[in-house]
């Protein structure tokens, strides 16, 4: 049977290892979509929500433009254990999960890497024992969004100094993601270390390799 995730309890204290300290220069990597009927820029924050189809949005319902909320998710260049990942495998599979094709023109979807210009201060849901400890579960990265998402508002809600949630990536559980809050935009560079279109030619190995690894279809 499948895990299900309980509402949130009342959130309790913060415990020492409950959080994903990141230093200032961590690689994060993102896919957005510069065209559509909701472009995006390399650097955006997602002020309307919460969208049904994301995890962690903490915007209050209904769905709707929020001033004081905005989220962006992300794929770390490292685990907490120091292992390195590939942010471009991540935002590949968690992208193009649904269709399971890489579709690199409709959307004109791009991929960017960015290093933080301060340290971030991450809940840990995945490696840490802050699920257990309040009584949650792993469903919290891979069961119902809904639920998740009312698990991110009372994280939001309770502790003002963390920036975002560490998780599990559902589509690649070897895998880590990051859900930001706004509270870390002032952690964004005023430039990207790397922006490219999917369809640009250095990127069409690395594609491949991923399609095949992952039996995903790739048009280009």
């Amino acid at each position: 049977m499948t895990e299900r995730l309980p509402p949130p309890p009342p959130i309790p204290r913060l415990h020492q290892g409950d959080v994903y300290r990141v230093g200032a220069g961590q690689s994060f990597g993102r896919i957005y979509f510069t065209a559509g009927s909701h472009p995006a820029a390399w650097d955006g924050f997602r002020a309307y929500g919460p969208v049904a189809t994301m995890r962690f949005d903490h915007h209050p319902p209904p769905m709707r433009n929020h001033v004081t909320r905005a989220i962006s998710y992300l794929a770390p260049s490292v685990k907490h254990d120091s292992s390195p990942l590939d942010p471009l495998v991540a935002c590949v599979c968690e992208c193009f999960a649904t269709t399971r094709t890489i579709d690199v023109r409709s959307g004109a979807p791009w991929f960017v890497l960015w290093r933080s210009t301060r340290a971030l201060r991450l809940l840990d849901v995945v490696d840490s024992p802050w699920i257990t400890r309040v009584g949650g579960n792993a469903a919290i990265s891979s069961g119902a969004r809904s639920m998740s998402r009312r698990w991110s508002r009372a994280i939001y809600r309770s502790y003002g100094n963390v920036d975002g949630v560490y998780y599990e990536t559902s589509t690649l559980p070897m895998s880590r993601s990051v859900a930001l809050y706004e509270r870390a935009q002032k952690a964004m560079p005023d430039r990207y270390v790397l922006a490219a279109p999917l369809t640009h030619p250095g990127l069409r190995a690395p594609l491949r390799r991923i399609a095949h690894e992952f039996g995903m279809d790739l048009v280009l």
